[in-house]
């Protein structure tokens, strides 16, 4: 029988350090995005490198 209790751990610490690496290689941040209803928030968007343009 259940004890019906429920628990949310985080184990996320810093993150996955290969995923970040590869969003880093692939991403960089947007000097300005305009958020729907929330208007432009500098540098809270990203954006593909030069070098994966191509694969849009």
């Amino acid at each position: 029988m259940s004890d019906s209790r429920a628990e949310v751990e985080n184990l996320a610490g810093e993150g996955n350090i290969e995923e970040l690496q590869a969003i880093c290689q692939v991403f960089e941040p947007r000097e300005l995005y305009e958020w729907r209803g929330m208007g432009s928030i500098d540098f809270s968007g990203l954006r593909l490198r030069s070098d994966w343009v191509k694969y849009e």
